[in-house]
């Protein structure tokens, strides 16, 4: 009976070690474990007080991303303003000061909006309304703005580059670099993309066959070329009457030589070119009360 209590005694004593044990371990780890967003905001707030605004963009927007919060996004905004990201910062006070659990916070929001108001840069799009369609896409940078054609939108200052697309009309490409304060409008204007014509794409050119008469033309001297000074040859050795005659023959066969390989180099040189391909185009043209047909290329 002894030996039973001192064994359940000592069970009841590894118990209450191993519960102590896993109490004080757990105490430590709670104590051990930070709070990843609470650290990011507290960093982001002291570099934002030494003036690393950038630093502390990037470390306010760690902890909002861990843990979103009314707070955080406030000195967000502000950090945003001191890094030139007005447009940015504009649009984070406007929601603030709508849905901000804060009052206080809520109203200095609400006053940094009407603040900032006049330095948000702004870009419009226009499209003429006969262009528009359910297709139509237009983006400014990578921000697609389709649906606010003809209003002012908020941008931050910077390059960007304006792409609207339509299919069956070429891209639309405008480059843009927004200021401060700026208030830009971009207009964009489709056009047709040529239309091919089928069985008229390529056509070779029209000195194709000028080059083939030229060649012709020139192996026909050369041979002659080479009688006449076949001709001057046997005559040269006969007597001097002869011998004199032969001298004409040998003036024309150095004339049609010559003018013999100058027609071949020039003919092989048109021929070349000729048979280099010309893309034949079309593409409609459709005006108020009017419509045509342009077509371009080589005919």
């Amino acid at each position: 009976m002894t030996s039973k209590i001192a064994l359940c005694s000592l069970i009841a004593m590894r118990t209450c070690l191993a519960i102590a044990a896993w109490l004080l371990l757990g105490g430590r780890a709670l104590a051990q474990s930070p709070n990843p967003a609470e650290d990011a905001f507290e960093k982001g707030r002291l570099l934002a007080q030494a003036t690393l605004y950038a630093r502390a963009c990037a470390a306010f927007e760690l902890s909002q991303r861990l843990d979103p919060q009314f707070g955080t996004l406030f000195n967000l905004a502000g950090c945003y303003v001191n890094t030139g990201k007005i447009a940015t910062a504009w649009t984070l006070y406007k929601g603030l000061s709508r849905s901000d659990i804060n009052a206080e916070r809520r109203l200095v929001a609400a006053e940094l909006v009407t603040q900032l108001g006049p330095q948000v840069p702004t870009v419009r799009v226009r499209v003429p309304l006969d262009q528009q369609s359910s297709d139509l896409r237009v983006f400014v940078g990578g921000t697609e703005v389709t649906s606010l054609l003809d209003v002012d939108i908020p941008f931050d200052a910077g390059r960007y580059v304006i792409l609207a697309t339509r299919p069956g009309y070429a891209v639309v490409r405008r480059d843009l670099d927004l200021k401060a304060k700026q208030v830009a409008t971009v207009d964009v204007m489709f056009e047709r993309e040529p239309v091919p014509i089928p069985g008229a794409l390529r056509r070779p050119g029209r000195g194709a066959a000028v080059g083939k008469v030229m060649i012709a033309t020139s192996a026909g001297l050369v041979a002659f070329g080479l009688v006449a000074g076949w001709r001057w040859y046997v005559n040269d050795a006969a007597s001097p009457e002869v011998s004199n005659h032969a001298t004409g023959w040998a003036t024309t066969s150095a004339v049609s030589l010559l003018l013999g390989i100058t027609d071949a180099v020039v003919g092989v040189n048109v021929l070349i070119n000729a048979r280099r391909s010309h893309r034949v185009r079309a593409a409609p043209v459709v005006g108020a009360g009017t419509a045509a047909l342009t077509v371009s290329g080589a005919f």
